[in-house]
């Protein structure tokens, strides 16, 4: 969607866009609000400017392709939430996911005890793999 201008899309536009966000929306809701929403969505305000441009070589989407490995011993789905924003992932599925989540994806860790030494170890409870999406 980095290429999108979301001000030129009609509501149908929207609301699919939306919809692949999974984000929240009144359906009945007219193009203007919806443009809010996809905007609040995707964490851009109205006063977006060139401070906030991507440097030059940096890459330019602002979402990614996620899948979460399938356990045999955790079948739950994986749910990460930023300020207040929540995201549920089916493991064994590729999803399509905003990157400012990569960061607290990243930083998921939860401590075990290794058997061997008896101390307590720090990992990433979760095996993902992250793609760009074109």
């Amino acid at each position: 969607m980095s290429d999108i201008n979301i001000d030129a899309l009609s509501a149908a536009e929207l609301k699919e866009q939306l919809d692949a966000l999974e984000a929240d929306y009144n359906p009945k809701a007219n193009a203007e609000t919806l443009r809010k929403k996809l905007k609040e969505a995707l964490g851009k305000d109205d006063a977006d400017n060139a401070d906030n441009a991507p440097l030059e070589g940096e890459l330019q989407s602002k979402f990614v392709e996620i899948m979460f490995q399938k356990d045999k011993d955790d079948k739950q789905p994986v749910y990460v939430g930023v300020n207040g924003k929540s995201f549920r992932f089916k493991r064994g599925e590729r999803a399509k996911c905003p990157r400012y989540l990569l960061p607290t994806i990243e930083n998921i860790k939860k401590d075990v005890l290794d058997e061997d030494t008896m101390e307590t170890i720090t990992i990433q409870p979760y095996a993902y793999q992250v793609r760009e999406v074109r």
